[in-house]
């Protein structure tokens, strides 16, 4: 083979090397990391639906665990004169000394919302807190409101 033909083949090696390697710690921290995680996890399980009802509005977290951390989605429903408004936030938090924190950022981009989740875990089937966000009426900011809610499992 000729010095060219040896660097291509070199370079070419290379990238495969590099992609096989990506590829391999890619499938270890999203596949073998997680599943490990579920399987020696030993506290509280809380993935599922949970709702709380608020002031006209329906709270729903859909939860996904994976051993203390969690993530799913916030759906904030509100019934105004017969059409239903709702605003959905992607979550994500942990699970720690008996608390769930949560942060919740819109999945709607052109909405402009965000809030924290507080929860002490009452029971499996009860989670009580603090839902803090930021607020608006109409197009204006109205501040950063706490609202104290109430989470039942939905079974």
């Amino acid at each position: 083979m000729e010095d060219t033909e040896l660097m291509v083949l070199g370079i070419v090696t290379g990238i495969l090397t590099t992609t096989i390697i990506l590829l391999a710690k890619s499938f270890f921290y999203q596949v073998v990391v997680p599943w490990y995680l579920s399987v020696t996890y030993k506290g509280v399980d809380l993935a599922g639906k949970w709702v709380a009802q608020k002031e006209g509005h329906t709270f729903t977290l859909e939860i996904k665990q994976y051993a203390h951390k969690i993530q799913g989605v916030l759906i904030i429903s509100q019934d105004e004169k017969d059409k239903l408004a709702n605003a959905s936030h992607y979550i994500n938090g942990e699970v720690w000394e008996g608390y769930l924190s949560l942060h919740s950022n819109t999945v709607d981009k052109r909405r402009l919302s965000y809030g924290n989740l507080l929860l002490k875990i009452e029971s499996g089937q009860l989670l009580k807190g603090i839902y803090t966000a930021r607020r608006f009426a109409k197009l204006e900011a109205i501040g950063i409101q706490p609202s104290e809610v109430s989470f039942e499992r939905n079974l």
